[in-house]
């Protein structure tokens, strides 16, 4: 694991994942057309979450646990967690790149 592992307080990455889920689901759910803004509330829950999985993994690395099942769960989790992240980001890009090349054929 990278350094800094397990110094994140797990309350205040819980929260941020949380939050940043709810208010990416209001959004889509109240606001569809401004679905780019939720993309990067998406990739801060994919963050927290991840962040989360990796506390997870450090304790069980810090007990000399084996549950091998259980990890591989965790390490299945983190990479979803990667990937729904850069997914989202890419989709914000994008969409983002659309909406200024749309604006700038109207000018």
């Amino acid at each position: 694991m990278a350094t800094g592992v397990g110094q994140a307080a797990p309350e205040s990455l819980v929260r941020i994942a949380i939050a940043a889920a709810a208010a990416a689901a209001a959004i889509v759910a109240f606001w569809p057309e401004f679905w780019v803004g939720a993309t990067p509330l998406v990739c801060l829950s994919c963050f927290g979450t991840y962040g989360i999985l990796a506390q997870r993994t450090y304790l069980l690395d810090l007990a000399h646990e084996k549950r091998s099942r259980f990890r591989r769960g965790l390490y299945v989790a983190r990479v979803m967690a990667v990937c729904l992240g850069a997914a989202s980001g890419l989709a914000g890009l994008i969409g983002v790149t659309v909406l200024l090349t749309q604006r700038g054929a109207r000018l």
